[in-house]
């Protein structure tokens, strides 16, 4: 169980996501649609332009709706096919492994590692590199907890971007840029801290696993009602 001062921070930071709009905010069939995309995604194979179109009308939207929705949040390949979105993809640029029914996916950072088994209903092995150390992590998530972690005291960076740069978004890059690229596992927090001190002006948190965990159900626990 969390202490005291890990409950303050994690509804802290709860709170912080909330007000910067993470995750965003979606109608009903946008969040039917992403979450769709994502176990779709998690088949390991591209999903293609007739299968979004047909997850769309499921979730009560047009082609041309839900392709506007999903177009500056997803990678594609050459046919159109989606790879990846928000979070979820079956390249491997990222480090982060994420390994469900047996399946090679990635995740584009830390965070997404955590809440995205409970959307897609699955428990995942999670296998990264420590940022610095190059330590391997390995722990599993399932729909309602964390698994076993090695190393034991491994914890993760989280960033709460400026309001502007969440609310101006037009790109994955962007998101790469302004929340990938601080949210990261460590092998220990004194490494994660070496590695925060280089980041002045940036609001980032060390968190442990579970705590983390505990954040993304939270923050992501909305998302998850209003697509079911």
């Amino acid at each position: 169980m969390a202490s005291i001062g890990s409950q303050a921070k994690i509804a802290e930071l709860v709170r912080a996501y909330d007000e910067v709009g993470i995750p965003m905010k979606f109608t009903p069939s946008q969040a039917k649609l992403l979450v769709s995309t994502w176990k779709r995604l998690a088949e390991g194979t591209p999903a293609t332009p007739s299968e979004i179109a047909a997850l769309a009308v499921e979730a009560g939207m047009t082609a041309d709706e839900a392709n506007d929705f999903l177009v500056w949040m997803s990678e594609k390949n050459d046919d159109g096919a989606i790879l990846g979105t928000m979070g979820l993809t079956q390249t491997d640029w990222s480090n982060i492994k994420f390994v469900a029914d047996g399946i090679d996916l990635h995740v584009w950072c830390a965070l997404d590692s955590l809440f995205l088994p409970p959307l897609i209903n699955k428990t995942v092995q999670v296998e990264v590199l420590a940022a610095m150390s190059r330590e391997p992590i390995r722990f599993s998530v399932g729909p309602d907890s964390i698994g076993h972690i090695e190393p034991a005291g491994a914890v993760m960076t989280t960033v709460v971007p400026a309001l502007p740069d969440i609310a101006n978004l037009q790109a994955v890059e962007e998101v790469w840029g302004i929340f990938c690229h601080h949210s990261l596992f460590f092998a220990s927090r004194e490494e994660a801290e070496d590695w925060v001190a280089t980041k002045e002006g940036l609001d980032i948190s060390i968190l442990d696993l579970p705590d983390a965990y505990e954040v993304a159900s939270r923050s992501f626990a909305g998302l998850k009602n209003l697509a079911h």
